[in-house]
């Protein structure tokens, strides 16, 4: 399970296998689906990951267009989402959609792999995002751990191998770093509050894609 030093163990977690960034990038596209204003996700994972193509997946589901890069040197990229979206339609006040009241007036995406600390983060203000309506996609997140609310959700990537030691350099293909060596399969781990990864599974489910792992039974 992801732990949070401050908060504890998450309340449950899924884990979800992937065979190429295109299944990574559906696997973004059913985690879109349950996504709310001012939501925070934690990325953690190796160089090559696959967090920048997890996050594309996302941001296509939104209807975002253009390529999506990790916002390295630039610390955060803002992505402002389509008002136009609508997912099911439900009439809460007249004239106005579930859609319309909770989704995302943006994504916003953070790298913060050159952070020298948390607080590097605080004072340039970027802990305002976390409030500011859209939702934050945070690569390296372990980073600025002692920052993330409570509310945080947690996705852990990692690379599958099979008994083999990946040396060769990394390159950028469609956005996104990859070992030439590696094999393109995924783990990833998504922990947070039960009803949030719950509404992730059935999500899943909804498009036919099964968990390896489910620590919420």
């Amino acid at each position: 399970m992801i732990k949070d030093s401050r908060q504890g163990a998450s309340d449950c977690f899924v884990v979800v296998e992937t065979e190429n960034p295109a299944t990574t990038r559906s696997v973004g596209a059913c985690f879109a689906q349950i996504l709310m204003k001012n939501d925070v996700v934690a990325l953690d994972g190796d160089l090559g990951a696959g967090k920048t193509c997890f996050v594309g997946g996302v941001a296509k589901a939104l209807g975002i267009s253009g390529r999506v890069t990790s916002p390295t040197f630039t610390l955060v990229t803002e992505h402002p989402i389509p008002r136009s979206l609508d997912t099911d339609g439900e009439v809460l006040l007249a004239g106005e959609s579930r859609r319309d009241r909770d989704q995302p007036n943006a994504l916003y995406h953070f790298d913060a792999y050159r952070l020298p600390c948390s607080k590097a983060f605080s004072d340039i203000g970027l802990m305002e995002y976390f409030t500011a309506g859209g939702v934050c996609f945070i690569e390296w997140a372990e980073r600025i751990r002692a920052l993330l609310p409570s509310r945080t959700l947690f996705i852990r990537l990692e690379r599958l191998v099979n008994n083999s030691i990946l040396e060769d350099e990394p390159c950028l293909v469609d956005g996104s770093i990859v070992l030439p060596s590696d094999d393109q399969r995924r783990r990833l781990t998504f922990a947070g509050k039960a009803t949030r990864i719950n509404a992730f599974k059935a999500a899943l489910e909804r498009h036919n894609i099964g968990v390896v792992q489910d620590g919420c039974s």
